[in-house]
């Protein structure tokens, strides 16, 4: 029986902690250093697609601790913290660890600040904690978490992955998971009220400023302009202390990140043409995938619209004052604001929204849904919106991405949503809801 169970095979799991034990177990010395880290990176891949018990977790914090004199072996750990964080530690039941990964990784950074890779990997793992549960983010403030994020911002200004790192943990704390006002009108508020406190802080750190100072690198980086557009939506959403000039300044910075041309049509052609040259074998599958090829060139990154158009819509939403006057039954506890809107009217976001409709119309999983998020917001209450949608061939643009994809019934409502929000073609959009309802009826799927 003994040699039976010594002979099966372990899990991906088993695995994973028999090796940590190991290394908790072992006195540190440098022959042992490479073991240690190809046993985090083992672990760091496992965490990614398994959730790891907690006997497992509790040895993350003691490798850090113990290995602190170490920054390549802290700088994995750290990166461990973040992978285990998504499917580990957003189980309830260990949410007696999280103070423990938080102040142990935000340490870690802290003391190897002057060490890009480790600081790098340290916000990554601040953020993954940050996006575990609105719960942590009280407790990644109180360890002075926001001050972490700063500091590295301003203590590396031209690390981009590094930049990005802080810039999507700093979006991770600050943003409102919109999701979690379904749970009631208590829960509702208390995370509202919770999100603008963060906030707060975050303004009181200026933090801001050292993102105005991070602006000139938006326009050579389209992975940093992304996370930069997060940043703003996570600062901005709900955020009733913001003035309307700030607010003007922070839609027009968005819009010219989406309008900056990252990619070179001519530069991408002539790669594919020396490809094709190189390699004659390879010319069926390019004629093969020339229309996806071509419907996908764009001087214009597809991730930096999407993500620029959805901080457009979430920088004009704040606490609605009674649930009928929210956005929608799925999140009836905020609504759009006639003034932030207007701010966004002010930096001339509109135009290039509509432009987007045309210029990404393939491109429907990316940017058009993000786009239609973003329109239902910014249409409802402000007339000079309506008016510079339809002046921008904005109805136009949008009813041809609906007949474009009138196969996806998702689309569609979302498509309609926006329309009926915005009254500029609010009997498009009821037609295309009847169809949607009619043809899901038929396929004995659910209704709208």
């Amino acid at each position: 029986m003994q040699q039976r169970d010594k002979d099966r095979k372990l899990s991906p799991v088993e695995e994973a902690d028999k090796r940590l034990k190991d290394v908790v177990r072992q006195v540190t010395q440098e022959r042992h250093v490479a073991t240690v880290l190809e046993t985090l990176l083992f672990v760091a891949d496992v965490a990614e697609e398994h959730a790891l018990p907690e006997d497992t977790l509790r040895m993350i914090p003691s490798i850090l601790s113990d290995h602190m004199s170490h920054p390549v072996i802290v700088a994995d750990a750290l990166l461990l913290v973040g992978k285990a964080s998504k499917r580990s530690l957003a189980d309830p039941s260990t949410e007696g660890l999280w103070n423990v990964f938080v102040l142990s990784s935000i340490a870690c950074t802290r003391l190897h600040k002057h060490e890009a890779t480790l600081v790098s990997n340290g916000l990554y793992a601040i953020g993954q904690l940050a996006e575990t549960s609105h719960r942590i983010k009280s407790q990644i403030v109180e360890a002075q978490g926001l001050e972490t994020i700063n500091g590295s911002l301003r203590l590396h200004p031209h690390d981009t992955f590094l930049l990005s790192n802080g810039l999507l943990a700093l979006s991770a704390i600050c943003n409102l998971p919109l999701q979690s006002l379904q749970l009631g009108k208590g829960i509702a508020k208390q995370i509202i009220a919770d999100v603008q406190s963060i906030q707060h802080t975050a303004e009181s750190l200026n933090i801001m400023t050292t993102l105005t100072e991070l602006e000139p690198l938006l326009a050579h980086d389209p992975v940093l302009a992304r996370s930069y557009c997060e940043a703003i939506g996570a600062l901005t959403v709900s955020n009733t202390a913001l003035s309307h000039d700030k607010c003007v300044r922070l839609a027009s910075k968005i819009n010219a990140v989406m309008s900056t041309k990252f990619h070179s049509i001519q530069e991408e052609e002539e790669a594919e043409a020396a490809g094709d040259q190189e390699d004659l074998s390879n010319q069926i599958l390019s004629w093969n995938l020339e229309s996806l090829k071509r419907s996908r060139v764009s001087p214009y990154d597809n991730w930096v619209v999407a993500h620029g158009a959805l901080a457009l819509g979430r920088m004009v939403l704040v606490p609605s004052t009674h649930r009928a006057a929210g956005t929608s039954k799925r999140f009836p506890y905020v609504t759009s604001d006639a003034q932030k809107q207007s701010a966004v009217h002010e930096a001339g976001a509109m135009a290039f929204l509509c432009f987007a409709l045309k210029e990404f119309e393939h491109d429907k999983d990316v940017v058009l849904t993000s786009v239609l998020e973003s329109l239902k917001h910014l249409l409802s209450l402000h007339q000079d919106n309506q008016k510079e949608f339809v002046s921008h061939q904005g109805l136009q643009r949008l009813t041809r991405c609906l007949e474009l994809w009138s196969e996806d019934h998702a689309f569609q409502l979302q498509g309609a949503r926006a329309l009926k929000v915005g009254h500029v073609g609010w009997r498009l959009g009821l037609t295309v809801s009847r169809r949607c309802w009619r043809e899901r009826m038929a396929s004995g799927t659910d209704g709208c």
